[in-house]
């Protein structure tokens, strides 16, 4: 019997999808599974309790300079020798999240309709 995988608070997820847009969160998303187990090596050490945990996650990630790395390796990718699991819930959370923290500074669509608004009058008045 595995132990549910518990749920982050929503401002940790908040926090966490920030870090992703910035680049210092790395996902099992982020990796072609065939490479999966170089990139989170803890993974290969897993015992059968740990993989039914496993199927449990939505997401396996690390923070960058938070869990243990040992850099870029020849493949293109980072080796992380520590990670963390999220939840299929938090996974699904995680996503709207990282999709609210890229259009985060973006113009909504009336600021841009404004703007070309505004540029087609300029150029108008200054042909």
């Amino acid at each position: 019997m595995t132990t549910p995988l518990k749920n982050l608070e929503t401002s940790e997820l908040r926090r966490l999808a920030i870090q992703y847009v910035a680049g210092n969160v790395y996902t099992s998303n982020n990796v072609p599974e065939n490479l999966l187990y170089s990139v989170f090596m803890p993974l290969v050490f897993m015992d059968d309790t740990q993989r039914d945990l496993l199927k449990e996650a939505g997401l396996i990630y690390a923070v960058v300079g938070q869990d243990t790395t040992s850099g870029w390796g020849v493949n293109g990718y980072p080796t992380f020798f520590s990670f963390k699991f999220l939840s299929k819930e938090d996974t699904l959370a995680f996503g709207r999240y990282v999709i609210e923290a890229s259009d985060f500074g973006k113009p909504t669509a009336r600021e841009q309709e404004r703007k070309r608004h505004d540029d087609e009058e300029a150029n108008q008045n200054h042909p």
